[in-house]
């Protein structure tokens, strides 16, 4: 899937924040309750108050989400997600199940470069502190003033004054660097 919402860039941040780190930079983090009730949300959400999620509705969904995902795609999670294997539709159970399941295979320092880069159209490496600050404080109170300076001090860069390498900020805070 090729681009992330800043909001999954700031949710990426926070897990990394708080995962328990192994060998090969994937992290295993337990499911929140809050997390829990973002997902039965959003599976009610998707699923439109049904029972099951069907393939078409988790498409228009991710799509609307800015992921691009091909029928493939979708048919294999759906697959992978089914105990019974079917590519049609899900229940609640098997979909959490497969949030769970992506969540901790992540590659916290891969995907949240990634998702930075939806936000540097010209792939330099840099992004403005003020937009990173905008971004950050306008979706709500998710991170203090203080927590975006902080951020920001972190990768604050010496060659493009004013702007943040998120290369280097993702290695530090992933601890690669």
């Amino acid at each position: 899937f090729v681009c992330y919402s800043f909001a999954g860039i700031l949710f990426l941040l926070f897990e990394v924040i708080s995962a328990d780190y192994i060998g090969d930079q994937t992290y295993t983090m337990a499911i929140s309750q809050e997390q829990l009730g973002e997902f039965e949300a959003a599976f009610q959400r998707f699923a439109g108050g049904k029972d099951v999620l069907t393939r078409d509705a988790l498409k228009t969904e991710m799509r609307a989400l800015g992921f691009k995902p091909t029928e493939a795609e979708l048919k294999e999670m759906m697959k992978e997600a089914s105990s019974s294997g079917s590519t049609d539709s899900i229940t609640f159970t098997e979909f959490q199940t497969m949030l769970s399941d992506r969540m901790s295979r992540l590659d916290p320092a891969d995907d949240i470069v990634q998702a930075f880069e939806c936000f540097d159209p010209h792939m330099t490496g840099f992004i403005s502190q003020n937009t990173f600050r905008d971004m950050c404080l306008e979706g709500g109170d998710r991170l203090t003033e203080r927590e975006v300076r902080d951020i920001m001090k972190l990768g604050e860069s010496s060659d493009n004054p004013g702007h943040l390498d998120y290369g280097d900020l993702v290695s530090k805070m992933c601890g690669t660097k």
